[in-house]
C-alpha cells in the first residue's frame, strides 16, 4: 500500500511536469511558428496553462503527507482527478498546438484546420493509459476520467453552438475511445495487481500487529518477577502463552522478616483481552502487598476476588488463584482459588495434593465469599508446584488430557530441585500434547535450601 501511495504522488508529479514542458513547447509553437506577439490571447492561454501545472506539483507537494493516511479507494479517485485536471490544463494550450501543426503541414498541401479537439484526445489517450499501468483500477473506475471528458466536451460544444451534431458525437467518442487503450490494460491486470496489493496490504498490517505483540509481550512479561536461585528459599517458573502474549501471571514479594508471598493467577480467555485483565490484576496485587506485611493470602484471595467482582466479572471476565506465604524454615500458608490443586512433592518421591480452599474469583461477590487457606511444611528437599491449567489440560492424539495423575508422575520422578520439577513438567507436557498448545501454561516450583 506504501508503493502504491508513492506511485500516484510520483505519477502527479510526473503530470505536473508534463503539463509544464508541454506549456514550453506550445510557448515554442506560438513564437516560432505562429509568430505571436507576447499580447496576443493565445499566449495567455499557454500561461494558463503552464500556471495549472504548477498547481498540480504544488498541490501534491503540499498534501504528500496526507497520502500516507489514504485508503485504496481515495488513492484511485485521486488518480483520476489527476488525469482529468491534467486534460482540462490542455484545453487552452491545446488550440496553440494544432493551429501551430496546421501551419506546419500547410507546405505539404494540407488546406484544412487541425481543431484542438485531436491533441487533447491523444494527451487523454496517453496520459489515462499511464494511470492504468500505475493504479489497479476496475472498469469502472478506469471509465470514470474517459467519460467525465466526453460529457465536457458535449457540453461545451452544445453551449458554444455552431458544431453540426456529427461533431458532436465524434467528440464524445473520441474522448471515449481514448480510454480504451488504459481500460483493457485494466481488464487484463487489474484482478492480479489488486490481488497483489491486498496481499502486500495484509501483509504490512501482519508485521504490523506483529512487532506490536512483541512489545506487548515483553511488557507483559516485565510484569513477572525474577527468579530466586540462591537464599533459604528457591523460586524457579517457566511461562510460555499459547500466542504471542497471554492471560497467566505471577507476582512474588520478599518481607522484612525474610518471607515470600507468591500470587499466581490465572485469567479466562486468552491473547490480548487476556493480558490486559492481567496487567490490571497486577496493579491491584502491588497495592495488596504495599499495605502492609499482614497479607495472608487468604486476605490476597478474597481481596483479589472482590476486584474482580467489581471491575472484571461484568466483562464475563473470571479468574482462578493460588496464593502463598513461604517463611525461611519451610512453613508455608497457601489460599487456592478455583486453581488447580498445588503438587508437593516429598524427599521420599510422594505426593501430596493440595486442593482449592476457594471459589474462583469473581463468581460470588463478598461477604458470602469466604476464602479458606491451609498451612503446611516444606523440608530440604522437597518441592512445592503450583501451575495453571494448560499443563495438565494438555491432549494427545486420542484427545486424552494430561491430568494432575500425569502431573504427579512426572515429578515424582525427576530431580528433587525446582529446577528438576520444571523440567519434568514440560518435558511430560511436550510429550503427551499433540500439536499446538491450546492454553498459556505457567508452572512455578517453590524450595527450601539446606541448612
Amino acid at each position: 500500500m506504501e508503493l502504491l501511495r508513492k506511485r500516484v504522488s510520483t505519477f502527479g508529479t510526473a503530470l505536473g511536469a508534463l503539463v509544464l514542458a508541454l506549456a514550453g513547447v506550445q510557448a515554442g509553437f506560438a513564437f516560432g511558428v505562429l509568430h505571436l506577439e507576447p499580447k496576443d490571447k493565445p499566449l495567455l492561454r499557454v500561461a494558463l496553462s503552464a500556471g495549472l501545472g504548477v498547481m498540480l506539483i504544488v498541490l501534491l507537494r503540499r498534501r504528500r503527507a496526507k497520502h500516507t493516511r489514504l485508503s485504496l479507494r481515495a488513492l484511485v479517485f485521486r488518480t483520476n482527478w489527476l488525469v482529468i485536471m491534467a486534460v482540462f490544463s490542455q484545453v487552452q494550450g491545446a488550440t496553440v498546438i494544432a493551429r501551430g501543426i496546421t501551419e506546419i503541414l500547410r507546405p505539404l498541401g494540407y488546406d484544412g484546420n487541425l481543431g484542438p479537439m485531436l491533441p487533447l484526445v491523444a494527451f487523454l489517450a496517453c496520459v489515462h493509459t499511464a494511470a492504468a499501468i500505475i493504479v489497479p483500477w476496475t472498469i469502472l473506475e478506469a471509465s470514470i476520467a474517459p467519460l467525465t471528458l466526453a460529457v465536457f466536451s458535449l457540453g461545451a460544444s452544445l453551449l458554444a453552438g455552431g458544431d453540426s451534431p456529427g461533431f458532436r458525437a465524434a467528440g464524445f467518442l473520441l474522448n471515449l475511445a481514448a480510454g480504451l487503450p488504459g481500460i483493457a490494460i485494466t481488464v487484463a491486470r487489474s484482478g492480479a495487481l489488486r490481488e497483489m496489493l491486498a496481499l502486500r496490504l495484509i501483509g504490512d498490517r501482519y508485521a504490523e500487529v506483529s512487532r506490536e505483540l512483541s512489545t506487548a509481550r515483553r511488557i507483559h512479561e516485565k510484569l513477572f518477577p525474577a527468579p530466586l536461585e540462591h537464599g533459604p528459599i528457591r523460586m524457579l517458573y517457566r511461562y510460555e502463552p499459547m500466542r504471542q502474549i497471554g492471560g497467566d501471571y505471577l507476582d512474588a514479594v520478599r518481607h522484612a522478616d525474610g518471607s515470600l508471598s507468591i500470587a499466581m493467577v490465572d485469567v479466562t480467555g486468552h491473547g490480548i483481552s487476556a493480558a490486559l485483565a492481567v496487567n490490571r490484576l497486577h496493579g491491584e496485587l502491588k497495592r495488596l502487598y504495599a499495605q502492609g506485611e499482614d497479607a495472608s493470602p487468604s486476605r490476597v484471595v478474597g481481596a483479589l476476588n472482590e476486584y474482580v467482582c467489581l471491575t472484571l466479572a461484568d466483562e464475563e471476565v473470571f479468574a482462578t488463584a493460588a496464593a502463598i506465604r513461604l517463611e525461611p524454615g519451610g512453613r508455608f500458608e497457601i489460599a487456592i482459588a478455583g486453581h488447580p490443586p498445588a503438587l508437593l512433592r516429598r524427599k521420599d518421591r510422594s505426593v501430596e495434593r493440595i486442593d482449592s480452599t476457594a471459589m474462583m474469583l469473581g463468581v460470588l461477590g463478598p461477604p458470602a465469599y469466604e476464602a479458606g487457606s491451609v498451612d503446611g511444611r516444606l523440608e530440604p528437599g522437597d518441592t512445592l508446584l503450583l501451575y495453571t491449567d494448560g499443563a495438565m489440560e494438555c491432549h494427545d492424539a486420542r484427545g486424552r488430557q494430561l491430568g494432575i495423575v500425569g502431573l504427579q508422575a512426572a515429578i515424582a520422578d525427576a530431580d528433587p530441585t525446582p529446577s528438576g520439577a520444571l523440567h519434568a513438567v514440560f518435558r511430560s507436557v511436550e510429550a503427551h500434547r499433540d500439536g499446538p498448545p491450546e492454553d498459556d501454561t505457567l508452572v512455578v516450583a517453590l524450595a527450601i535450601a539446606n541448612p
